[in-house]
């Protein structure tokens, strides 16, 4: 079983001011920042998102680490997990 649960994910790049439109799958949207460090899948990859605004289909997003088009890019399609909890393991 992999410990991470995928509470998003990054639909692409937006704009030009270096954000990316994230699909959130939790029952409140904007509730994605308050599940601490997230990763993708693999856990390759590390990121602390900040909301900006809701936006048609998802949310406004600045990811730390990924400063360039090309790799607002390169993130399109990553499923971004939260490790999971003790208490959600056992479920």
């Amino acid at each position: 079983m992999s410990d991470l649960i995928c509470v998003a994910v990054i639909a692409g790049a937006f704009g030009v001011q270096g954000e990316v439109r994230v699909k959130s799958f939790t029952a409140q949207a904007d509730a994605i920042d308050s599940y601490g460090p997230l990763s993708d899948e693999d856990g390759d990859n590390h990121y602390d998102l900040r909301i900006l605004r809701s936006i048609k289909n998802g949310l406004a997003v600045r990811l730390s680490g990924v400063t360039t088009k090309e790799g607002r890019r390169a993130a399109r399609r990553q499923a971004v997990c939260p490790p999971r909890t003790p208490a959600a393991t056992a479920r």
